[in-house]
């Protein structure tokens, strides 16, 4: 329609035809969409990707990176309430809103097929989804910078947070929950036996768990280091601070990290403790440490019943039961066939999960081993280097 034309039209049918198509878009739809765009273009800076040619013109494949990066970042910050798993859903929506009034050129029907839904499959015949594991190859740097006594204390407090979570594949609201007993030996090495309880574990129920005490080189010291920098009887392992993080003026309080201020901590471990550049740091979320033990394991061709284990899934030998198991569970298992170490010995189902939890120690030192001398980007996890599960040395 010409400038002309326009100017010839009823007033009033233009003033309805504008009030009427305002009132069809929502407020919170123009926020979401707003909300979007924003998130993309700090996606896109962070990443150094920039528009392909004409503003608003994005390949499906950096389309679908951010989409699933906003998927990742949902499902980690998961409550018992919502899963996180419509997040990626309504960044889209705000996108789809946007691409016809702006004139914006994202191939959102070609991506759409490839997103994630809400009911996703769960079970041994499904790859693992959601938070990108922690490479393994920040284990070894955490170790050394732990025991660093001249580094910054709240990043050394920080760095032991985020280590002692990886090698015991601990949600981080489990790590704010918890209880240290005491240290136990088995076939020479040491272990740390401990106890979680959270409002995120099934049934709000205590789980026992092991902490391999030693670290690819065969030494403890790194946890007698990192625990000496939590406040004295604290039951968290993130703590608070004052000052600036990354300065030695900086110190830790005697309350545990506000859960909003996990995801940032990890970051600044991971850029200053490890070296990671920034923009690679953020895409590791509070999820990605409880996934790397397993996924060193499953890159290893180890049985299903390691990985639940590792990630004290359900049907884990030291879950709840382990402690006080209930009498009306005893009863429900009475007439089944079940292994007689899982239920009978305390002590057989200790040790069996400290090897199993051992063995990955081991296999991450090997791991770092044949890694050496490699081209690869110090982070560019290569699992295919990962040595290969052998029932005769590890047993199950």
């Amino acid at each position: 329609m010409s400038q002309a034309e326009f100017e010839h039209r009823d007033p009033h049918l233009l003033a309805s035809f504008l009030m009427s198509k305002t009132a069809s878009v929502t407020a919170s739809t123009i926020a979401q969409g707003r909300l979007s765009l924003i998130r993309l273009l700090r996606y896109l800076h962070d990443t150094g990707e920039d528009w392909d040619g004409q503003f608003g013109h994005l390949t499906e494949l950096d389309l679908f990176g951010f989409l699933m990066t906003v998927h990742t970042q949902g499902t980690a910050n998961a409550t018992p309430g919502r899963s996180g798993a419509d997040a990626v859903w309504g960044v889209f929506r705000g996108l789809a809103f946007l691409q016809p009034r702006f004139h914006l050129q994202l191939p959102l029907d070609q991506v759409k097929m490839c997103l994630p839904s809400s009911s996703v499959p769960r079970g041994q015949g499904v790859p693992m989804s959601g938070a990108r594991p922690l490479p393994p190859e920040t284990l070894p740097r955490l170790y050394e910078y732990v025991s660093n006594k001249s580094a910054p204390p709240v990043l050394r407090s920080w760095a032991f947070a985020l280590l002692f979570s990886a090698v015991s594949s601990l949600r981080q609201a489990n790590a704010q929950h918890i209880s240290l007993y005491g240290t136990l030996t088995v076939a020479g090495k040491d272990f740390l036996l401990s106890q979680h309880a959270d409002g995120k574990s099934r049934g709000k129920a205590a789980a026992s768990f092991l902490t391999p005490l030693q670290d690819t080189n065969g030494n403890t010291a790194w946890f007698y280091d990192g625990i000496a920098t939590l406040p004295v009887n604290s039951d968290f392992l993130w703590a608070d601070y004052s000052g600036k993080p990354t300065s030695s003026e900086g110190h830790i309080l005697p309350c545990p990290l506000p859960e909003s201020g996990i995801q940032r901590a990890i970051h600044l471990v991971l850029e200053h403790a490890c070296g990671m550049p920034a923009a690679l740091a953020k895409t590791f979320t509070k999820h990605s440490a409880r996934k790397t033990m397993v996924s060193l394991a499953q890159a290893a061709g180890c049985p299903w019943e390691t990985m639940i284990e590792l990630g004290h899934w359900k049907g884990a030998t030291m879950g709840g039961a382990f402690v006080l198991p209930a009498e009306d569970l005893r009863r429900k298992k009475a007439l089944e066939c079940i292994s007689l170490p899982a239920r009978y010995s305390s002590d057989a189902r200790l040790r069996r999960v400290a090897r199993i939890t051992s063995n990955q120690i081991d296999r991450l030192a090997r791991y770092m081993e044949a890694r050496k001398g490699s081209l690869y980007a110090p982070f560019d996890t290569r699992w295919e280097l990962v040595p290969l599960f052998n029932p005769v040395v590890e047993g199950q």
